[in-house]
């Protein structure tokens, strides 16, 4: 068993059936709805961590499944909803997904002393008119020492190897309301390491875009192979 997690919460843009009219193709297929290219990368980390990946299923739009369960915009078509079916996203689809994760990282611990669970997202390279100037970010608690250590080799390494503005906690804060974020609450930090991988979709579709996938899925790995068998301190 590997002591390496891997989620993506905002893998698709599609909606159920019933839900179909809600939100145009247009928006769905937006940074709005979905996190482009963040399931390409997560998916490529499984294969070279050899590691399980639990990804969604709807657009975040529908439900949003890095939020917290009392977080206002969990549902965010809350308002055009009934609260039946609000419920049933949270019972069928919310629950589910989050309490897969909990699981796989239980046993990582029970088996390894430690997990490393990495959650991975893209963002928009402009955000109310002005451009980010990151293009991986590497999201953590900086009060965490194991994160904090972790957080700093990635940083390094990735920028070495990708040539790319690699930035810790930045286009958003590690510890902002998010997956990783509400799992701290379940385990010390010696045992739970959360980190939020975030990629530019500037990049994504980019020529460059294989090649640069490839490293830092095997950067990444590299940095995690000495933490695979011993816990971080």
């Amino acid at each position: 068993m590997t002591a390496v997690v891997l989620s993506c919460e905002h893998a698709s843009p599609d909606l159920p059936p019933e839900f179909s009219t809600l939100f145009d193709t247009a928006t769905l297929n937006s940074h709005r709805g979905w996190d482009p290219g963040a399931l390409d990368l997560a998916q490529a980390l499984a294969q070279t961590l050899e590691a399980p990946l639990f990804s969604g299923r709807w657009s975040r739009l529908l439900i949003d499944l890095n939020r917290s369960a009392h977080h206002l915009q969990r549902v965010p078509a809350k308002a055009r909803l009934h609260p039946a079916q609000c419920a049933t996203l949270h019972a069928e689809t919310w629950l589910p997904f989050r309490r897969q994760v909990a699981d796989a990282v239980a046993a990582a611990i029970r088996h390894h002393g430690h997990c490393v669970h990495l959650s991975v997202h893209s963002f928009t390279p402009v955000w109310q008119g002005h451009r980010r100037h990151t293009q991986l970010g590497i999201l953590y608690d900086p009060n965490r020492a194991g994160e904090r250590a972790l957080a700093v080799k990635l940083k390094a390494q990735l920028a070495h190897a990708t040539g790319l503005r690699v930035h810790r906690n930045q286009p958003y804060r590690g510890v902002a309301d998010g997956h990783t974020t509400a799992l701290r609450r379940n385990w010390e930090a010696p045992h739970y390491l959360g980190i939020e991988v975030e990629i530019s979709q500037a990049l994504v579709g980019d020529r460059g875009w294989p090649t640069r996938c490839r490293a830092i899925c095997r950067t990444i790995s590299g940095v995690l192979a000495p933490e695979a068998h011993s816990p971080i301190a």
